[in-house]
């Protein structure tokens, strides 16, 4: 796979708001800036994703949250804000 990416059209950019964020594949473009490169792992809040920033040309992680349909908005705020404090809490040396 190439690192540069051409930037999308505002036809793709409109596609990729419509998209489940749950379902990107690889190669896909997200909120018309992150290229999807791979599934990094599943659980039961999400994927998160290993995409790359087209304009920055950085690696990043990209965490996607399954909305439950049986959940209520406020258990799912919860949930969203649980994940949020957790990773607030990383570290990381550089």
């Amino acid at each position: 796979m190439p690192n540069s990416v051409a930037p999308t059209n505002a036809a793709a950019d409109a596609a990729d708001a419509d998209r489940q964020p749950s379902r990107l594949a690889v190669g896909d473009t997200f909120l018309g800036k992150y290229e999807i490169r791979r599934v990094l792992g599943r659980g039961a809040m999400g994927v998160v994703y290993e995409a790359a920033d087209r304009f920055i040309g950085r690696r990043v992680a990209i965490k996607t949250i399954s909305f439950d349909a049986a959940a209520s908005p406020a258990v799912m705020a919860e949930r969203f804000a649980r994940e949020a404090r957790a990773a607030g809490r990383l570290m990381h040396r550089s």
